[in-house]
């Protein structure tokens, strides 16, 4: 679904839909307790919570982001550079390519702890897809770089990217 859609199925929330169900299936799921499972997961709060509350104010959302064309710049030839293995802790979800609006909310959640991450390697962060199924599913995981997978929240998923020559 796409993100206007989810703002959209928000709105009929809040204004006070009579029929979840009905929202639920007009957003692609196949039952109540599905779409209240994935909007709990991605809001925080139930669907009935929602519209019982009757705004938008007690859940963060992250608006899509639209590309001005005028922006866009020439760049340079890519570089090829050898990498050493480096070790990936953050926070994972599964998407599909079609079902990835969900990793903006990952980032949203994820920031506040990116400064105190234990072992934590460099300022960046990495966004890494990793363990594809063969649905297309995959493991998306919002991290930054560690020197070691001791000592890390539970919540923390990892993945080990092993060395390699890449652009």
């Amino acid at each position: 679904m796409h993100a206007a859609d989810v703002l959209a199925k928000l709105r009929a929330l809040t204004a006070g839909a009579p029929d979840i169900l009905a929202v639920a299936l007009s957003a692609g799921y196949g039952s109540h307790e599905a779409f209240t499972r994935a909007f709990h997961e991605q809001f925080g709060v139930t669907p009935e919570s929602c519209r019982a509350a009757g705004s938008l104010d007690h859940i963060q959302l992250v608006e899509p982001i639209r590309m001005d064309k005028s922006l866009l710049i020439d760049l340079d030839e890519p570089r090829f550079e050898d990498h050493k293995e480096f070790l990936i802790a953050g926070f994972a979800a599964r998407h599909t390519f079609e079902t990835n609006e969900g990793i903006p909310g990952q980032w949203q959640r994820f920031g506040p702890h990116i400064g105190s991450v234990p072992r934590k390697v460099g300022p960046e962060t990495y966004g890494v897809a990793c363990n594809f199924d063969e649905t297309g599913s995959f493991e998306y995981i919002a991290g930054v770089q560690v020197s070691a997978f001791g000592a890390l929240p539970e919540v923390f998923a990892t993945v080990r990217i092993r060395a390699q020559h890449c652009v």
